[in-house]
């Protein structure tokens, strides 16, 4: 094995435009190899001089306090751990943005096998960093770059790899690199970004691995996991602004993107209990222009005798899309008999007792259908709103039997 493979992260920012952008550095199972060595001290050499990455210091990626104006530009922090036997006694850098040189250097080695260095104050954006090494007999140099980008909430790992060249030997060396290219969050949509507490928020991601690497998809909420894949729902449990963090991963690297969703109180829904687009479909279909009368404000939450039947309805689970509300009145008479009106005692439905005003001792005092269809009654108008339920809402509203 000649090199490992570095990965160079870029964290999150914290300007809009820029922030301060960590370079992380892991060590990775890749390697490289090279073929055809004549020369056991050139494997050796080559070998010693491997650069390690090792962990990140992640100060720079901490947002700026509330009463802290935010940086115009970015930083890079760098840190590197030397194999033992490594003969280096500096490490130099070049940061470029575009075709100009923006900051280099000279960080000296010394005894320390842990090499730290940050770049301060570089320009939002894209840039490239060049870091490379010579041994202090001068016969080997190893060089290595990576492009980084300085963007507001996002985290963007790369990839760095040093390579070594023996500056006395003329031959010709065939290396083989076997580099990973980092999957691309390329969008996040959220529908709606603000909703009320117990509705679903969509959430989808757009992502690409250039390298065609399968990816795997992540969504979380305050650290704790609610989803996967491309396209995921959020349900509102408590008020208040939710992080959203949505990670790619192609099992080599991974990269997050952040979004924020607001939740706020449930309004109280006018067709009790609350079901998401019930109150939606029931304005839609049960309105003037579908009935000729507005069905939503013929039995308003005020309407105490309307509602009232309406809540019996809801409570038993009685109103079907099939049956309407005669199952709710009828109970297990059947229908035709329950229609029967010589017979209004038989009536064992849950909701039955409303009827009752209706009774005479032979009967009804009108046929039951001009009862339940009559928009004077509170049994009438909310049998009336309880039929268009269950003809053009059933699904919405999840009326027992659909």
């Amino acid at each position: 094995m000649l090199h490992p493979v570095a990965e160079i992260e870029c964290i999150r920012t914290t300007g809009a435009g820029a922030g301060d952008v960590v370079l992380e550095s892991r060590q990775r199972s890749r390697t490289l190899w090279r073929k055809q060595v004549t020369n056991p001290n050139k494997y050796v050499f080559l070998a010693a001089l491997a650069i390690a990455p090792s962990v990140v210091a992640w100060a720079g990626c901490q947002p700026p306090a509330p009463d802290d104006p935010v940086a115009p530009d970015g930083a890079v922090s760098v840190r590197y751990e030397l194999e033992f036997g490594l003969e280096i006694t500096e490490l130099a850098f070049s940061v470029y943005h575009g075709s100009a040189e923006v900051r280099a250097g000279v960080v000296p080695v010394g005894d320390d096998r842990v090499v730290e260095f940050s770049i301060p104050s570089l320009p939002p954006g894209m840039s490239t960093i060049w870091v490379w090494a010579t041994t202090s007999d001068d016969r080997w140099t190893c060089v290595g770059y990576a492009d980084f980008v300085i963007v507001s909430g996002e985290r963007t790992p790369v990839e760095m790899v040093m390579q070594c060249v023996r500056e006395d030997y003329p031959e010709l060396w065939e290396i083989e690199v076997s580099i990973n290219a980092c999957p691309q969050v390329t969008g996040v949509a959220v529908a709606p970004s603000i909703a009320d507490v117990g509705e679903g928020v969509h959430l989808e991601v757009t992502a690409r691995d250039s390298d065609g690497d399968t990816l795997s998809v992540q969504w979380s909420a305050n650290g704790v996991t609610f989803g996967a894949g491309e396209e995921t729902v959020y349900h509102c449990d408590e008020v208040g602004l939710v992080p959203i963090l949505v990670t790619a991963d192609d099992g080599h690297c991974e990269i997050s993107r952040a979004v924020t969703i607001e939740c706020l109180p449930a309004e109280p829904a006018y067709w009790p209990p609350p079901r998401e687009g019930c109150d939606e479909c029931m304005f839609e279909s049960c309105s003037e222009q579908f009935w000729g009368l507005d069905l939503n404000a013929l039995c308003p939450p005020e309407d105490v005798e309307c509602r009232n039947v309406y809540q019996c309805f809801m409570e038993n689970e009685c109103l079907t899309p099939s049956l309407g509300t005669l199952e709710c009145f009828c109970g297990t008479v059947h229908p035709t008999s329950c229609l029967d009106a010589s017979h209004p005692s038989m009536l064992n439905g849950p909701c039955a007792e409303f009827l009752h005003p209706f009774f005479t001792d032979g009967g009804w005092n009108e046929p039951l259908g001009v009862v339940l269809t009559d928009p004077e009654t509170g049994v009438g108008r909310a049998s009336l709103v309880a039929e268009c339920m269950g003809l053009m809402c059933s699904e919405p509203c999840q009326l027992a039997g659909f």
